[in-house]
């Protein structure tokens, strides 16, 4: 068997022109013999299986055909999806159209153990090749249609983040912008009153106000109301930032002092 252009291991060659014989004759006893323990030749990559059939005959490439897949079934010779006979027949029916009709019937009746000769997308699932021409270009379209709507969404996904995007840096404009004109409002606030006024108001995280305003000397700390300290105390545990859980310790802090004085 000429194997030209093929990655054959050269131990191999004979043991394929044994399966030749194989397809040709039929699973003597002797070719079974000496094909115990072989079926290793039959892992190879879908383009070595198409270099093999361009190096051989049409005779030869048939017999080939044959004789793995009579060694599947009656040697156990399996592989699934990548078995020799599943591989060989794929290339073998596009390279000898004029044979399709033979081969897809001759393994609808011999290849019975291996349902992956007939999956979907294989060319055996169909009965000549203009109807495998035609799937082909169905699944091209549908490719194509898959390939604009997904381009479709993600042109609309893109237009969205940046439509989002502009909304959320208008949005952040405008925080900024009232935020600005509540600190302009509360500059002239005495601190103790601002700070009722800041701790009161729950629209807005403590954050949303400068922490440096919790900041108190310790007298003005002393004529906050207790609710208010309370509710600072409470409220700066939700707070993001340090400032403000460092003025609730000073509260804390004093009224720990106040406690100790009293006993």
């Amino acid at each position: 068997m000429e194997t030209r252009g093929s990655s054959l291991k050269t131990e191999w060659r004979l043991v394929f022109d044994d399966v030749v014989a194989v397809g040709r004759h039929g699973l003597t006893d002797e070719l079974r013999a000496r094909l115990d323990g072989k079926s290793e030749i039959g892992s190879l990559r879908a383009d070595e299986w198409e270099r093999i059939v361009t190096a051989q005959t049409e005779a030869d490439c048939w017999d080939l055909l044959r004789g793995f897949v009579t060694l599947e079934e009656q040697m156990g010779w399996g592989g699934g999806s990548v078995a020799a006979g599943n591989q060989l027949a794929r290339v073998f029916v596009q390279r000898f159209t004029h044979r399709w009709q033979e081969a897809v019937v001759w393994l609808r009746e011999n290849a019975k153990s291996n349902s992956w000769y007939f999956t979907k997308h294989s060319p055996l699932a169909f009965d000549t090749p203009e109807q495998w021409s035609r799937f082909i270009e169905g699944e091209r379209q549908r490719a194509e249609e898959q390939a604009r709507v997904a381009a479709q969404q993600r042109a609309l996904s893109a237009a969205q983040a940046r439509e989002n995007q502009e909304r959320n840096v208008m949005h952040q404009a405008v925080k900024r912008e009232q935020r600005s004109h509540v600190l302009e409002k509360l500059a002239d606030v005495p601190p103790v009153e601002c700070l009722c006024m800041v701790i009161s108001d729950r629209s807005v995280g403590l954050d949303f106000y400068p922490p440096s305003w919790g900041l108190l000397p310790r007298d003005q700390r002393m004529q906050v109301p207790a609710e208010t300290v309370e509710a600072l105390l409470e409220r700066s545990e939700q707070a993001a930032g340090s400032t403000w859980r460092a003025a609730a310790k000073l509260f804390r802090d004093d009224r720990r002092l106040l406690g100790d004085a009293a006993n």
